[in-house]
């Protein structure tokens, strides 16, 4: 076989070999993205059920704060309210949350939520049996604020775990995107 002949034998497995490669970096890269869009969803729902969490609490403490302030049940509202959110919250975010170093600190934010929820009743109680003055000084103890900040740094806690990996995975993908940009344009140099 002359010369010509071997290189024309050569080209058709060169050929198939150079697209079975290019088929594989696409494969690859599509899964490195789906994997960074998966743990980007996961991550937007522990990010909304944290958020909702603060914000059902917050929404208690103000309804709390209008009771003590004027003895009015109508004040309550956004606190019964709270009372029906924060569980289905909590139920839904034990779900969401597959990271074990997650696993762990969800019975601990139940704990501070069940203890600010607590400290909320009894200021309410303690308003409505008409110990107005007993109810101000738990509120200026200052409980009640700890409690918030350590329900707001386990909430942030658990949202950085969740967006660790998916920041890396995120940053996998468009460095293998980047480097296949560089493989295409050095091909269509050659």
């Amino acid at each position: 076989m002359n010369r010509r002949g071997v290189l024309e034998h050569l080209l058709l497995p060169l050929a198939l070999l150079v697209v079975a490669t290019g088929v594989a970096i696409v494969y690859r890269d599509a899964a490195l993205y789906d994997t960074a869009r998966q743990q980007a969803i996961q991550s937007e729902r522990v990010a909304a059920l944290t958020q909702s969490l603060m914000s059902a609490i917050k929404d208690a403490e103000t309804g709390q704060r209008g009771f003590l302030l004027t003895g009015r049940d109508s004040y309550l509202e956004p606190y019964n309210r709270s009372l029906e959110i924060i569980p289905n919250d909590l139920s839904r975010l034990r779900l969401e949350v597959v990271r074990p170093e997650n696993q762990v600190r969800i019975p601990r934010l139940e704990e501070l939520i069940n203890a600010k929820m607590a400290e909320l009743a009894r200021t309410i109680e303690l308003r409505r049996t008409g110990t107005f003055a007993r109810a101000a000084d738990l509120v200026a103890e200052g409980t009640g604020k700890r409690l918030m900040d350590e329900i707001r740094a386990a909430c942030a806690a658990i949202e950085n775990t969740v967006r660790e990996p998916m920041l890396r995975a995120r940053e996998a993908a468009e460095k293998r995107r980047r480097a296949t940009d560089q493989l295409r344009s050095e091909a269509e140099e050659d």
